[in-house]
């Protein structure tokens, strides 16, 4: 597993982006599609289906974003872009 935490300039905003990319078994696209909905989850997940859909209201919640990226050649990787405030 390897974590990635950097700083991407968007228009004229700084954005902290946080990836956390592994080799594992990819995610089927049809699943990705749906993945961030509530209550949906993999065939070998234990869990209930909803920590993926609040994550990404959270991160919403703040204007940012979490994607995921899944190919059997890359494996999975999950970004979180949170827009930066200098005060």
């Amino acid at each position: 597993m390897r974590v990635n935490v950097d700083v991407q300039q968007r228009d004229s905003d700084s954005w902290m982006l946080c990836s956390v990319h592994n080799q594992g078994t990819p995610i089927p696209a049809d699943l990705i599609a749906h993945l961030f909905q509530p209550f949906v989850s993999g065939r070998r997940s234990q869990g209930l289906g909803i920590g993926l859909y609040l994550a990404r209201s959270i991160v919403e919640a703040h204007n940012g974003e979490l994607t995921v990226s899944s190919e059997g050649s890359t494996g999975t990787k999950f970004t979180l872009a949170i827009p930066m405030h200098n005060e």
